[in-house]
């Protein structure tokens, strides 16, 4: 048998081995490629939206910082009527100043503990900067047992809502005394303070208060006697605009419910 090849046979050998090698090519190099493809493509067709937001974005990339920048600013205002802390102390100074700004007789005084109301991070301003810090927001308050006179009650309504720390009167009662004209009663309180996750305590300026004693504003009846000739006339109250003598804090306690 004749085993030789001729032209023909051997044209048609190689268009066969060059038939598998592009099939071999394709199968190992052009199916993955257009896998590949395939796959870019439908990655930028699910890209292309965000692209298109943050062109966006960049393009009002001025208008946006300025808007950050703004209430950046405006939290940093809102957080100064916060106080970082607000201690049985604090409670006890605010008793007094109603005494001394308005005339006011404070009878008692009940503390409410803190209570957590909200974990929370924030943007503290640092300089120039702001830095997120983590912050846990209180709210504490107090009761006030106390007696005035009618424009007095309406001042200290006024003193409330115009105070820096942010305060709101949770309840108020008010009797009429027919003997007096005065009025007596109870006002609750409620104040409110956010502290850093790095709190350090700082000591309350008590200012002329003495301290160390059962009677710390020299009010009581046993003090009054011993410094009478000491102790300064009637002062005339901002307030009511009559002569009355200041009051004085008698019982100082916290509430059992606080």
């Amino acid at each position: 048998m004749d085993m030789t090849l001729t032209n023909r046979d051997k044209m048609l050998l190689l268009v066969l081995a060059g038939a598998l090698i592009f099939f071999a090519v394709y199968m190992t190099v052009c199916k993955d490629y257009n896998a590949r493809r395939d796959a870019a493509a439908s990655q930028l067709s699910a890209l292309t939206p965000e692209l298109r937001q943050l062109q966006d974005y960049a393009a009002n990339q001025k208008t946006y910082e300025a808007k950050t920048q703004k209430a950046r600013d405006e939290i940093a205002t809102d957080m100064e009527r916060f106080p970082t802390d607000l201690r049985s102390e604090h409670i006890i100074l605010n008793a007094k100043e109603l005494q001394d700004v308005l005339g006011i007789s404070v009878k008692s005084v009940g503390y409410q503990q803190p209570t957590l109301i909200k974990a929370l991070s924030l943007p503290v301003r640092d300089g120039d900067k702001y830095k997120m810090t983590d912050m846990f927001a209180f709210t504490t308050g107090e009761d006030i047992q106390c007696t005035m006179d009618y424009n007095q009650f309406k001042s200290l309504l006024d003193f409330l809502y115009a105070q820096k720390e942010r305060t709101a009167l949770k309840s108020i009662s008010i009797t009429y005394d027919s003997e007096t004209g005065g009025l007596s009663g109870t006002a609750s309180i409620t104040k409110y303070f956010i502290t850093p996750d790095q709190y350090v305590y700082k000591k309350a300026d008590v200012g002329e208060v003495q301290q160390g004693v059962s009677d710390p504003f020299g009010t009581s009846k046993a003090a009054s006697k011993s410094s009478a000739a000491k102790a300064p006339g009637p002062t005339k109250s901002a307030a009511s605009g009559n002569s009355t003598q200041k009051g004085g804090v008698t019982e100082i306690h916290e509430n059992a419910n606080g």
